[in-house]
């Protein structure tokens, strides 16, 4: 199996030619557990998506199931990359996985079909339109009602009621947004007892969860009975020894200086600083800006505090877009 360091130093076709060299004629799908390596690393996402497409143009004659499965993994490397990707070109490909499984079997075509519109779902969220969080929910109810089991079922229920989070946040609806909270409560419990069944589900319920939760409820201002676990949860997989660390370290770096004030921390500053100057996914950039800002307007430095947030608002990036309402409402009154 292909190392980070042999990655690094291959060129995006040879890594693609040594992952089909493991490939089994036998097999239905190919093992690009190697190329998840490169996610946490400034580019890297970007190189996973361009390594897929490279794989995906080269499928195999006839195993028309792993050409889709390689599409969905350019579009998550695309989708998780920095800077303002073609929003045509990856509907264009998720376009294309929809008609390329049409013919399939059910047996085949509803799993992969479940994860074209996970998918979906997802770059709505990132790809402003009015109401795209709303949108991005609908989509993951979609894919919710042929989820091949009970667990990516309520995983993808799950994931509707973070959408409709964002869309509170989006809009500061301060009434709305409890609501939501409380039912993204009650879809996390329906989800919990499938953490030891699906990887991706124990995913959700471990960081992703946890994070989104967190982050949206400190856009608002208000406090949360979960924040204390949240918290903890993070620190769990902080665990250099924990399988999430390196794709959640950064997030957890955010949440350090989101809690140096409450802390007594001094250093919130150069932590956000720091995962700024990392570049990497819009959210994660601009939520560290907003840290930023908010720790000069408390040390009376309004003036820099107001060019950070403009720095959000005109972030060139998809995505991030209940920070940017949050920048602009910051601005307005300021």
């Amino acid at each position: 199996m292909l190392t980070t360091a042999e990655i690094l130093d291959m060129s995006d076709k040879d890594v693609a030619a040594a992952l089909f060299a493991e490939w089994q004629p036998g097999e239905k799908t190919l093992n690009l557990g190697p190329l998840g390596h490169l996610m946490p690393l400034k580019g890297g996402p970007e190189r996973y998506g361009e390594i897929c497409r490279i794989m995906a143009a080269n499928a195999p004659r006839g195993h028309v199931a792993i050409e889709a499965d390689l599409l969905l993994g350019a579009v998550y490397g695309v989708r998780n990359g920095g800077g303002k990707w073609d929003e045509k070109t990856v509907f264009d490909l998720l376009e294309r996985v929809r008609e390329l499984i049409l013919p399939l079997p059910d047996a085949t075509r509803l799993p992969l079909e479940r994860r074209r519109l996970y998918h979906l779902g997802l770059v709505h969220r990132e790809v402003w339109s009015d109401g795209h969080f709303l949108t991005a929910a609908s989509i993951h109810e979609e894919a919710a009602r042929i989820a091949p089991t009970e667990a990516k079922r309520q995983m993808e229920l799950a994931i509707a009621e973070v959408e409709r989070l964002h869309h509170a946040v989006e809009i500061y609806d301060l009434g709305l947004f409890p609501e939501q909270m409380a039912a993204l409560d009650r879809a996390e419990d329906a989800l919990r007892p499938f953490a030891d069944e699906d990887p991706e589900v124990k995913k959700w319920l471990e960081a992703d969860i946890p994070c989104h939760r967190m982050y949206c409820a400190w856009l608002m201002g208000l406090n949360y009975p979960k924040l204390d676990a949240d918290y903890a949860a993070l620190d769990r997989v902080n665990d250099p020894n924990h399988p999430l660390h390196k794709s959640y370290k950064v997030w957890y770096t955010i949440f350090l200086a989101v809690k140096g004030p409450m802390t007594g921390r001094t250093d919130t500053m150069q932590i956000a600083d720091r995962v700024v100057k990392a570049g990497g996914h819009a959210t994660h950039v601009t939520l560290a800006l907003l840290v930023m800002s908010r720790a000069l307007r408390d040390q009376n430095c309004s003036g820099t505090a107001d060019e950070l947030l403009q720095r959000i608002v005109d972030y060139p990036s998809h995505g991030a877009h209940f920070v940017r309402a949050a920048a602009r409402r910051e601005l307005a009154g300021s």
